[in-house]
């Protein structure tokens, strides 16, 4: 989405180093295609890709979703019943310090594959 991008752009535009590595990544693979990015070569653009994600985490382009429990759910100290509508709220997921050390800093090698083995499968949606 075009907010996704204004994100991603001012989270450069805040971090140097960042930016500095993103826009080497970019000009060394439009320099291979001689200026003519097709989805191909965007998949060798990794370090910019993390970036977009970790815009995302940082600004989910959407505040919440619903699921409806199909069954029921027993949770550490609370039974749900089935039929239950959940609110999930990416903002509070996105930022949950459990699963994203210094949840607040854009980071974007936190999608690194090895940083990212071991994270919860819905802690990033």
């Amino acid at each position: 989405t075009g907010m996704a991008m204004t994100f991603t752009l001012m989270l450069l535009a805040e971090n140097k180093e960042a930016q500095t590595k993103a826009r080497a990544e970019v000009t060394q693979v439009m320099e291979k295609y001689n200026g003519n990015l097709n989805t191909s070569s965007l998949q060798e653009l990794p370090y910019l890709e993390r970036c977009i994600k970790e815009s995302l985490r940082l600004f989910p382009p959407v505040a919440t979703f619903l699921r409806y429990t199909a069954d029921v759910l027993q949770l550490k100290n609370a039974l749900v019943p089935a039929d239950s509508h959940i609110m999930i709220h990416l903002y509070d997921t996105h930022r949950d310090a459990n699963y994203w050390p210094n949840p607040d800093v854009f980071d974007p090698d936190r999608f690194l594959p090895e940083r990212s083995a071991n994270r919860h499968t819905f802690a990033y949606v």
